[in-house]
């Protein structure tokens, strides 16, 4: 069950950015950059208006020990209040928007996305209950027919002219089949009613999460806000450019799995406190087997990589990338360790950590930036450190696992690592020019036969989730036959 809804995420993640890479293409084609930033202006307000909604609610049902129907009644009525909340005040403020922007249509593209808010809370908590029972199914469904009406719809109404309207008609008819797909399979016996007998639950749980969010959000910007007062636009645009390669790992990997983690580690800790422990060890030994191969990868081909995407301009930005890989290494040890607090309920010892994480960011950014544009980005680096310092200590406290227990566990993932960068190493100093794709694929190419030579001779956890697959592509292309005993 887990291993199939894990493939489904994925499924439908990377089918939602294929139709979104589409979308970007022919919108390119079909709207001027003033028409595109004027949306992205107004989703912007919808972003901080989700985290408002959203409250955590989502989270709760997913990780309470019990649920009932009550704790379905409340959740539901905090997710009807903060949603219409939520549209209301952008509804409310689209006028002020447009007024301060000097862009009237501004206000009529708030005014519609205000409708996502107020279809949301007819799903939320069911999706959640789904999420729970890792039953993923129904959200596979919504989620691709979603992708798919919100794709058709953009386009047919940018090719009929109507501009920034499209995008916003296409999110609204997107979340609208969402929720119809979500009602369609909502149990008989998860009720639909409102009510607020644990209400106070609900709200004491997302309360910190919601904070918590907030710091979260303020905090992936603060290396922007310093670089852009202390330094100049095109630092901010160099450090932009080299974050976004380095997290592309979390684009790929951990935002398909980010929806399923707190259920997973959830059910595991009902089942028994010792089996989420040892999940957790195994889930961060295994992430650490695929990201550590690929931060140590780009940090090699940090300048190839760079040249071939975005070609010899962005040049400077290549000692940011390389700091920033130090900076995605230390961060896939404690990749899961938040979801892992939520699932236990330390919501607030999750908001009292990202209280105690967010001046290190501050504090060692800043000061890197007396260094130049790289000692930034080392300083950003440096912070990666410290976070996983302080996570390690609040994690053993609630759960009992220590640092040294995932040191233990990942150690595996350092020989796969090691043996990864063997042929791509051997390339790399031994050709000068290798900006063409034929170099890179060969590269690449050595680097998954010694990754995998190295899951061999340490008997990594990913051999065998490799094994399934290839069985699994082998069977389903009729080049392997079953057995039949």
């Amino acid at each position: 069950m887990i291993r199939a809804a894990i493939f489904k995420s994925f499924v439908s993640r990377y089918f939602s950015d294929v139709l979104g890479f589409v979308v970007v293409v022919v919108l390119a084609r079909l709207l001027t950059p003033k028409e595109i930033g004027l949306f992205s202006v107004a989703f912007v307000f919808v972003v901080v208006a989700h985290t408002v909604r959203n409250f955590g609610i989502t989270q709760y049902v997913m990780q309470c020990a019990e649920i009932s129907d009550g704790i379905i009644r409340s959740a539901t009525f905090m997710s009807f209040l903060l949603g219409w909340f939520a549209a209301a005040i952008v509804f409310a403020t689209s006028g002020l928007v447009a007024d301060y922007y000097g862009e009237t249509d501004l206000e009529l593209v708030l005014e519609i996305l205000s409708l996502i808010f107020v279809l949301i809370p007819f799903s939320s908590v069911t999706s959640a209950y789904f999420l729970r029972k890792l039953e993923y199914q129904p959200i596979f469904v919504a989620n691709l027919t979603s992708a798919i009406g919100q794709t058709a719809t953009t386009l047919a109404l940018a090719w009929a002219g109507y501009s920034y309207f499209s995008m916003a008609w296409g999110a609204v008819v997107g979340t609208l089949l969402n929720v119809v797909v979500v009602a369609w399979a909502h149990p008989r016996k998860l009720p639909r009613a409102w009510g607020i007998s644990h209400i106070r639950e609900v709200f004491g749980f997302g309360v910190w999460l919601f904070f918590s969010s907030i710091l979260e959000a303020v905090q992936r910007g603060v290396p922007d806000l310093i670089l852009g007062k202390t330094m100049s636009m095109e630092a901010v645009g160099l450090f932009s450019r080299a974050f976004g390669l380095v997290h592309l790992f979390h684009r790929a990997v951990l935002l398909p799995l980010g929806p399923l983690v707190i259920p997973i580690f959830a059910r595991a800790r009902r089942e028994s406190p010792d089996s989420a422990a040892r999940l957790y060890i195994r889930a961060t030994a295994m992430i650490t087997g695929l990201a550590w191969p690929f931060y140590a990868g780009l940090a090699m081909y940090a300048l190839p990589v760079t040249r071939l995407l975005y070609g010899d301009q962005w040049d400077a930005s290549v000692p940011l990338t390389q700091a920033l890989c130090a900076w995605g290494a230390f961060g896939a040890v404690c990749a899961f360790a938040r979801q892992v607090l939520v699932s236990e309920g330390a919501v607030k010892t999750t908001f009292i950590l990202t209280v105690l994480t967010f001046p290190s960011v501050i504090v060692l950014v800043f000061c890197g930036t007396h260094f130049g544009l790289q000692g930034a980005a080392i300083g950003f680096a440096a912070a990666g450190v410290v976070e996983l310092i302080a996570t390690s200590v609040f994690l053993k406290r609630v759960t009992g696992t220590s640092l040294l227990h995932v040191i233990k566990g990942t150690t595996g993932s350092l020989v796969v690592t090691i043996f990864s960068c063997l042929g791509p190493a051997a390339l790399r100093y031994g050709e000068s020019e290798l900006e063409t794709m034929p170099y890179l694929g060969f590269a690449v190419f050595t680097g998954m036969a010694g990754w995998y030579i190295g899951l061999v001779i340490v008997r990594h956890p990913l051999q065998e989730e490799v094994k399934r697959i290839a069985g699994l592509f082998l069977l389903k292309t009729g080049m392997l036959r079953p057995r039949h005993d």
